[in-house]
């Protein structure tokens, strides 16, 4: 892979530390609790030591969640950076991969350690990273525009969000995304339910993902649900809406849950269905679970 070339002690130096640091600082700009924290630590560390495929998912899973959490307002800018130098700089990184022209900030240097290791195994993943990147960067322009997200587009970018992560996922561990016949027509799921769990802290943010088409039915402006503030479900007249978003996305999480665990028992490998079963799925269920005990 031209110009991802670096020296392996400048990589390894203080990764560990690093990826500690970030776990801390994601549970502290969270007020996480104290098992969240735990958890963290124990699936950073395991990660990291495990194998070498399991270091570079951990890489990219912190480069994701420390830019997620900075776009979002969860964590700060790093020093020096303005919301558009920071947006800037890292479009700039994304879009001139292999490269490594462009890198101002630490966890793209990890990302970088990241590439070349899978690189060193036959495993390539720079498209599934710029797919995501364009995703996050639609969720900005979302925020930006003060309008509700279609149903359809929400569907578009979950999935290429599910896509990506699982993508990359699926190459380290499995094979490639075609290792999930069954459920790969129901990614965009995953990131549906995901936007529906976190809808009151998303708002109060400027971020809403309710769609276009349940707010139409209920005569909601975009307006109404910035007014709340984030105190959204408790407003029955928005609470319907949601609830409209919430049984089409509960209906495709019950058809993805059975397609994913016919898939995984088709797996010859033994710590794919065991990452999702006490990891993605049970992580799942205790969102839908918690969505229909509030919206019902």
């Amino acid at each position: 892979m031209p110009g991802l070339s670096f020296h392996q002690n400048h990589h390894t130096q203080g990764l560990f530390i690093f990826l500690i640091k970030s776990a801390f600082q994601e549970a502290r700009h969270k007020q996480s609790s104290v098992f969240r924290l735990f958890k963290y630590l124990i699936l950073t560390t395991v990660g990291y030591f495990a194998s070498t495929k399991s270091r570079i998912f951990v890489l990219c899973y912190w480069w994701f969640r420390i830019a997620d959490d900075v776009i979002d307002g969860d964590t700060p800018l790093p020093e020096g950076h303005t919301q558009q130098s920071y947006m800037l700089s890292k479009t700039q990184f994304i879009d001139g991969l292999p490269n490594r022209t462009n890198i101002f900030l630490q966890e793209d240097r990890f990302l970088i350690f990241a590439l070349e290791k899978a690189e060193s195994l036959g495993i390539q993943f720079i498209g599934e990273i710029q797919r995501l990147w364009g995703a996050m960067l639609w969720e900005t322009s979302l925020r930006e525009s003060s309008c509700f997200a279609t149903r359809r587009e929400l569907d578009h970018y979950g999935r290429t969000i599910d896509e990506s992560v699982m993508g990359v996922y699926a190459k380290l561990f499995i094979l490639n995304i075609e290792s999930f016949p069954r459920s790969k027509k129901y990614f965009g799921i995953f990131q549906r339910l995901d936007w529906l769990a976190d809808c009151e802290t998303d708002v109060s943010k400027g971020i809403i993902t309710l769609s276009k088409d349940a707010a139409s039915t209920h005569g909601i402006s975009f307006a109404d649900v910035e007014a709340t503030a984030g105190d959204v479900l408790s407003q029955p007249f928005l609470r319907a809406a949601y609830l409209e978003d919430f049984k089409y996305v509960k209906q495709g999480w019950e058809s993805l849950r059975k397609a994913l665990k016919e898939d995984l028992r088709e797996t010859k490998r033994i710590i794919p269905p065991m990452f999702f079963k006490y990891f993605v799925i049970s992580r799942c269920d205790r969102q839908a679970r918690r969505l229909s005990n509030t919206l019902y």
